[in-house]
C-alpha cells in the first residue's frame, strides 16, 4: 500500500500513533451524523459518507440489509472527561517564559492567558487538536454481533454502495465529541504553534492544561468547529473498519450463499478475515480490524452467546 498523501489520511495516521482514543477525525462531524451503530465510509476528501444505521431496523430493511440477530448493547455515557491539547507523534510542547510569553501577547494572545505554549514538530508533520471540556463518551459494548452483521450483509452492503469497494466501511462502536474544538495540522518542519491558556494546571502526560484557550493570529491553518445548540462535534470515532480486497476467480465455484462467512484470525489478535461471493465473477476477503482502544465498566455477558 503507497504511503497516504492527503492531509486528512497524515493526520490520521500520525495522531492514531500517539493516542489510542479511535480514528481521529480531521473534519470533526455532528454528533447526529456520526454516532455508535452507525456504518460509512471516508471518502478522498476526509468526509464521513453514511451507509446505514443498525439501531433502526425498519430503515434496514428499507435498504435491503437485515437487522442485527445479537442485540446491540449500549455502554454508560460518560460525560465528564477531561484532557488537554492532543498532539500528533513528533510535536512537543514547551512552556514560554516571562519575555516569550511577552511576544506571544504582541501576536495576538491576550494578556489574560495565564500561560503559553509553543508546540513544533520534530519532523516534518505536525498536528495539534484543541476540544472544550467536557468530552463526551458514548459507546456499545461487544463487537461481536457488529463483525457477524457485516459478514451476513456482506454481499448487500456492496450493492447499497459501491463505493466500499475503494474505500472500505467503518462501524462505529464508539464516540468522542466536545461542544467546540479547534484543530492545526501543518508539513513544514520550521513551523511552530503558539497556544495561550487560561489555565496553568497540567494533567499528568498532557502537553498544555485542560483549559479554555487562545490562539496567536499569526498562525495560519487552523480549522475551527463548533456545534449548533444541543449538538456536539465527534473527534474520535472508534470500531471496526473492513477493507475490501477483490478475489481472483478462474473456475472456483460459488459458495453456499445461504450461510453466514465465517471470521477467521489472520494472526493479528485484533485482525479477522472472510471470504464473500458477491455473484460468479466477483469474490471479495474482506478483513476486520479494530481501531481504538476502549475501557468501559464491565458488562454481564451471561446472557450473551458470543
Amino acid at each position: 500500500m503507497s504511503p497516504p498523501e492527503k492531509l486528512h489520511e497524515i493526520y490520521a495516521q500520525q495522531m492514531t500513533k500517539r493516542h489510542d482514543y479511535g480514528y481521529p477525525l480531521y473534519n470533526p462531524t455532528s454528533r447526529t451524523i456520526i454516532k455508535p451503530g452507525v456504518c460509512g465510509y471516508i471518502d478522498q476528501h476526509g468526509q464521513w459518507n453514511p451507509v446505514a444505521d443498525l439501531t433502526t431496523p425498519d430503515e434496514l430493511i428499507k435498504k435491503g440489509l437485515t437487522p442485527p440477530q445479537q442485540p446491540l448493547e449500549s455502554a454508560p455515557d460518560d460525560c465528564d472527561i477531561s484532557w488537554g491539547p492532543k498532539c500528533s507523534e513528533a510535536v512537543k510542547g514547551r512552556r514560554l517564559g516571562v519575555e516569550a510569553g511577552a511576544s506571544a501577547a504582541a501576536s495576538g494572545i491576550p494578556v489574560e492567558a495565564a500561560v503559553v505554549y509553543r508546540y513544533s514538530s520534530e519532523n516534518d508533520f505536525g498536528a495539534i487538536l484543541m476540544t472544550e471540556s467536557p468530552i463526551w463518551r458514548e459507546s456499545f459494548y461487544f463487537d461481536r454481533p457488529f463483525r457477524e452483521w457485516v459478514a451476513e450483509n456482506s454481499a448487500s452492503l456492496l450493492a447499497v454502495r459501491p463505493e466500499l469497494r475503494e474505500h472500505g466501511l467503518w462501524v462505529v462502536r464508539w464516540i468522542y465529541s466536545t461542544t467546540k474544538c479547534s484543530l492545526n495540522a501543518w508539513t513544514a518542519k520550521e513551523k511552530q504553534i503558539t497556544v495561550g491558556f487560561k489555565a496553568k494546571a497540567i494533567g499528568a502526560g498532557e502537553l498544555g492544561p485542560d483549559a479554555d484557550w487562545y490562539e496567536s493570529s499569526t498562525d495560519s491553518g487552523w480549522i475551527h468547529s463548533q456545534a449548533q445548540e444541543g449538538d456536539r462535534k465527534v473527534v474520535f470515532l472508534g470500531g471496526l473498519h473492513f477493507r475490501y480486497k477483490r478475489l481472483a476467480r478462474s473456475g472456483q465455484h460459488l459458495k453456499d450463499t445461504s450461510k453466514t462467512p465465517k471470521w477467521t484470525f489472520r494472526g493479528a489478535a485484533d485482525e479477522e478475515s472472510t471470504v464473500i461471493d458477491v455473484d460468479a465473477d466477483e469474490s471479495y476477503e474482506i478483513t476486520c480490524t479494530e481501531v481504538g482502544k476502549l475501557e468501559i465498566p464491565a458488562a454481564d455477558e451471561s446472557d450473551n452467546d458470543f
